[in-house]
This record gives structure tokens, sequence and C-alpha cells, in this order.
């Protein structure tokens, strides 16, 4: 019988080893490198026709006038928890105040939203004609009580005459009617000036009571 002897296991050099390990790393980084390149290529050739289409939309837009649409994204409105309901506000007592004479406003103290006071002056009334009444009632007044004062003056007169004979009775009598007369002439004229003063008094337009002019 032959007996084989074993081969020997081969024996690899320590250059081509370090060649190898060399070239692995540059192997990876060139197809790395390639990978980059092609999805580089892939994603431009798809966003160049892509953007070369929008441009030709907008361009196509533009030519034909369409107008443009912006586009916002709705939001829920931040409340206030009021709510504002129409409504109207009405006076415990309310009271118009009209003119109880005519004539012009002459004055106004006060305007809508103020705050007045009972008794308090709000507007002036100018009425000349009233003021022409007035003053002649005063001057007629100023008469009577002259004509009024010889009268009694002529009746006392005559009342001593007549006790000592100096005049006849019925020239007395006259006296006295005279003088009688002229005293209901004075009060007459004294009633007429207390009611035009009345009167005058109203061109004061006051408040009737405290609260908000409306």
């Amino acid at each position: 019988m032959n007996m084989e002897q074993p081969s020997e296991p081969p024996v690899f050099s320590s250059d081509l080893l370090q060649t190898t390990h060399r070239r692995s790393p540059f192997r990876v980084l060139l197809m790395l490198l390639l990978m980059v390149a092609l999805i580089g290529i892939c994603v431009f050739s798809g966003l160049v026709p892509r953007w070369h289409q929008q441009q030709q939309l907008h361009a196509e837009i533009r030519d034909k006038g369409l107008p443009g649409v912006t586009v916002i994204q709705a939001k829920p409105a931040k409340g206030t928890g009021q709510a504002m309901l129409p409504a109207e506000v009405k006076p415990w007592v309310e009271a118009p105040i009209y003119a109880r004479i005519s004539g012009y406003l002459k004055q106004r103290f006060v305007d809508i939203g103020d705050h007045v006071q009972a008794g308090q002056l709000l507007a002036l009334i100018d009425t000349p004609e009233q003021l022409l009444e007035l003053a002649k009632a005063r001057a007629q007044l100023e008469q009577a009580e002259a004509a009024l004062g010889i009268s009694r003056i002529t009746a006392a007169r005559w009342a001593e005459l007549l006790q000592v004979a100096g005049v006849s009775e019925q020239d007395a009598a006259e006296k006295q009617a005279d003088f009688k007369l002229k005293t209901a002439l004075r009060d007459s004229v004294k009633e007429d000036v207390r009611r035009l003063e009345q009167i005058q008094a109203f061109t004061r337009i006051t408040a009737p009571f405290s609260g908000t002019i409306t």
C-alpha cells in the first residue's frame, strides 16, 4: 500500500493581503458616490419637468388674465365670552319739557346725556314781545298810582271842606267815587303786571326732578 503524504496548506503573501485590504474601502466609497450621483440624477430628472410645467402654467395664467386666488387656512377664533344683544333702556320716570311761552331759544346750558339736579336751569327763552307788554303794563301802573295819589288827596280835601260846609255833599261824594274808581283801576293794572311777570318767569326752563337729559 502506498501512503500519500498530506498536501501542504497554501501560503499567502503579506503584500497581497495588504493590497486587498487597501482596495476594499476605496471600492465601497466609489460605490457610495455612484449611488448618491444616481439618486441625484433621478431627483433632478423628476423635479425639472415639474418645475418646467409650473412655469408654463403660470405663463398661461398670466396670458389668459385669470384671477389669482389666495388661500388661507381657517382657524377657530378666540371667543371673548360676551354676547352682544340689541336692547333699549327706558327710564322709570320720564317728563317731556315744553316751553310755556312763545319766543326764541336764547341759551342752552345742558346737552343730551348730561345729569341734572331738580330745579337746575336748562335753558333761557328770549321773548321780546312779552317784554314790551310787561314794560307797557308797568308804565300804566305808574300812571295809575299817580292818578290814585291825586284822587286820594282831592277826596280828603273835599271831605274836610264838607265838614265846614265849604262844598256840597254831591261834590264830595263825586270825589270819593273818583278815588274808589282810581283805586280799582290801579289794582287792575297791578294784577296785569303780576300776571305778565309770572309769564315772564316761564322763560327760565328748569329740570322738574333729578335725572339725565334724553
